[in-house]
């Protein structure tokens, strides 16, 4: 009869455990995120380095836990750069946080696109990733996106 309550009280906690993680959607909001910003250096005549920003607003009453960044940068129809940052940062509750992404890219194979900025045509630009974020004990993925034009003019 024992062993019997045993397995019974521990059925009854996993129970509860999913139970729990099922409602996790009832007290966690996502955070809401939005880019800020690329600022670019040229390093060479073929890579340049920079750094993506995205601001990050965490409607919750507690602290998040970034654990990663996946992104995508396209020109045009040509992929600039894509990466993974791993660093592991904390974004308080009820704030905002500027983080900055860094970024490396070739661009050897953007000449058509860089003549078409440079002859004044309108280049389009997408960004995308991914935000992976701890709350609590769940993880989330964010995506995030953005796209725009580039004019030499503006």
């Amino acid at each position: 009869m024992v062993r019997y309550l045993k397995k019974m009280s521990i059925f009854g906690i996993l129970i509860l455990c999913c139970s729990l993680c099922s409602c996790v959607n009832w007290f966690v909001e996502k955070p809401t995120f939005q880019l800020n910003g690329i600022s670019l250096s040229l390093r060479s005549m073929t890579t340049l380095n920079g750094a993506i920003t995205v601001a990050v607003h965490n409607p919750n009453f507690y602290d998040l836990t970034l654990n990663g960044v996946e992104y995508r940068i396209k020109l045009g129809d040509k992929s600039l750069a894509e990466g993974i940052s791993q660093e592991k940062m904390k974004i308080p509750g009820k704030a905002q946080t500027d983080i900055k992404i860094p970024l490396h890219a070739e661009f050897s194979n953007m000449g058509s696109v860089f003549k078409m900025y440079i002859s004044g045509k309108d280049v389009s630009y997408e960004i995308e990733g991914t935000l992976y974020v701890k709350v609590l004990w769940i993880d989330l993925k964010v995506p995030f996106s953005k796209e725009g034009a580039l004019n030499i003019s503006s």
